[in-house]
């Protein structure tokens, strides 16, 4: 049974419906329990029967959901829609389709409208005005939760600005990449690796997003994620910082693994964190294994283990005991100290356990994820 949908909501939609050049809009509206976009009834037109998988998505209306900006898209080359956009914007006889991300908290969604390419280019052109319609006045709040002004006015005014400076070389790069992806089109590796930039440069979106409005509301959202490909992804978008070293990486995943239902940002930044860490002990030439595994417990529990080991001097035992801690790094170049606390945090959030041994022959991470 549909819930109701908000008056907040259901203006925007009216605000989207009165606009010469688009149709009426889908209201899709997201089940964390299930990570799926669920149809929702606006007013008295019934719920369109539409539902999209989150995971591995590459819809406009996913796309919103995650970045928090409206995403328009085309159905000719020089556009970036999906194949169920296509279809949507054919069935409705129009150019393409936009996708404005709505509501907060529990009762966030995507309004999907078709419509001519006029209609369209005046929602990009003028993206602020749909930036979260049916939201609270202080967006992406709790209540009780402090703002980044709530500890310092001057500080939370610095990152929103920071973040809005940001979002605009960010949309000239996605726009740029689509031009690219037509130009190059869909062979592999090239749409592979295209793939790859767009996912990291929407992650920025929503750290960027999440740093300067509190926005953690998709924080907890999870998706079924496949380890080993994401684990590909990473070692090949990361391969041009340790391939000029000689350093080899090696990656030995099980034959077969169970999807991990997590939240797939955080786990990427896990690795992320990890594998650089290990390339920075390991000295030039050297190696930097991960191997993955499924295993079961006394309790009959079963996890995801992955161990990640460098090839480096080990880690001296005054360090060792503190080796989680947030410090104040001596290395320079944009070394913050915080990256095995960020590790720990992150890996506790998915119900992890990190823990690692060292030698003088190199030192090992150790994760563990509970399988459901």
């Amino acid at each position: 049974m549909h819930e109701r949908t908000s008056e907040p909501v259901l203006a925007a939609a009216r605000l989207l419906a009165g606009q010469k050049g688009l149709r009426d809009p889908i209201y899709l509206r997201l089940d964390k329990r299930t990570s799926m976009l669920e149809p929702q009834a606006l007013g008295e037109r019934p719920a369109a029967t539409l539902s999209i998988r989150v995971e591995g998505s590459n819809t406009a209306a996913v796309r919103a959901l995650f970045t928090r900006i409206p995403v328009v898209v085309y159905t000719d080359k020089d556009g970036d829609a999906s194949l169920l956009d296509v279809q949507l914007a054919r069935q409705a006889g129009a150019d393409g389709v936009a996708a404005i991300p709505v509501g907060e908290g529990t009762a966030r969604g995507v309004l999907l409208v078709c419509g001519d390419r006029a209609a369209l280019a005046d929602i990009a052109a003028h993206a602020e005005r749909y930036i979260h319609p049916g939201e609270a006045p202080w967006r992406g709040s709790q209540p009780g939760k402090p703002k980044p002004e709530d500890y310092d006015p001057y500080l939370g005014g610095r990152v929103r600005r920071a973040a809005h400076e940001i979002n605009n070389p960010l949309g000239t790069i996605k726009n740029y990449l689509a031009i690219l992806k037509t130009k190059l089109g869909d062979a592999p590796p090239i749409a592979d690796e295209l793939r790859i930039i767009q996912e990291e440069l929407d992650r920025i979106v929503r750290i960027v997003r999440a740093l300067a409005h509190g926005d953690d509301s998709l924080a907890e959202l999870s998706e079924e994620t496949d380890i080993r490909l994401l684990l590909d992804d990473l070692l090949k978008v990361t391969a041009p910082t340790w391939q000029p070293r000689g350093i080899q990486v090696i990656n030995i995943p099980s034959a077969k693994l169970p999807r991990l239902i997590c939240n797939r940002d955080k786990l990427k930044q896990i690795l992320l964190n990890l594998l650089f860490n290990a390339l920075e002990a390991s000295p030039d030439d050297g190696e930097v294994r991960f191997e993955i595994t499924q295993i079961t417990n006394h309790k009959h529990e079963r996890f995801i283990e992955l161990q990640i080991s460098d090839s480096g001097p080990g880690i001296h035992p005054e360090l060792a005991a503190h080796l989680f801690d947030p410090v104040k790094t001596r290395k320079g170049d944009g070394h913050s100290g915080l990256g095995l606390n960020i590790v720990r945090t992150l890996t506790e959030d998915l119900n992890g356990i990190v823990s690692f041994k060292t030698g003088s022959s190199g030192t090992t991470f150790r994760l563990l994820f509970p399988l459901g």
